[in-house]
């Protein structure tokens, strides 16, 4: 099981973290980022509020905010996801430590394979799979490729792999 830490936040603790974020955070997506990038994301009943954060310059003020928000509010308890997304994030034939595929739908049978494949599916069945993976693991799919996989619990309004980018 995927879990996380929910926090309740009163309208006042969110006006406290947007004034600590003046500047930091904007309305709209942008491209997908790298992975030295760190993205904050929130999502507000006006809609989405984001940053992406590369290399030092304001890296020190989104950590600062980041540890702000989860001390915000009070605990509501655990944050228990039982689906998942997994993303085909690189095709690489690097890595010593290479699997056969774990899941039981094939590479070419994700939704959006070969471009962007994304699978939503029950976290307990593809944590077993890659339960002793790492970064460095890469899995063989169906189809000769070596690829890397990331596995995202999905948030409580997450239905499916568009909802990730919304």
């Amino acid at each position: 099981m995927v879990t996380g830490t929910r926090r309740f936040l009163t309208p006042d603790d969110v006006d406290r973290l947007y004034a600590r974020a003046a500047g930091l955070l904007s309305s709209g997506r942008g491209d997908a980022p790298d992975a030295s990038t760190l993205v904050i994301r929130i999502r507000t009943a006006s809609g989405w509020h984001e940053t992406s954060v590369r290399g030092d310059g304001d890296r020190g003020r989104a950590d600062e905010f980041m540890a702000a928000a989860t001390r915000a509010g009070t605990d509501a308890g655990a944050y228990r996801s039982e689906r998942v997304a997994v993303v085909v994030v690189a095709d690489s034939d690097g890595g010593s430590d290479v699997r056969p595929w774990p899941l039981s739908t094939p590479a070419t049978g994700m939704p959006g394979y070969p471009s962007r494949p994304c699978l939503v599916t029950d976290a307990a069945a593809v944590l077993a799979a890659v339960r002793t993976a790492t970064v460095d693991t890469r899995w063989t799919t169906d189809d000769g490729h070596r690829v890397a996989l990331r596995v995202r619990p999905l948030l409580a309004y997450e239905k499916s792999c568009i909802d990730l980018g919304s």
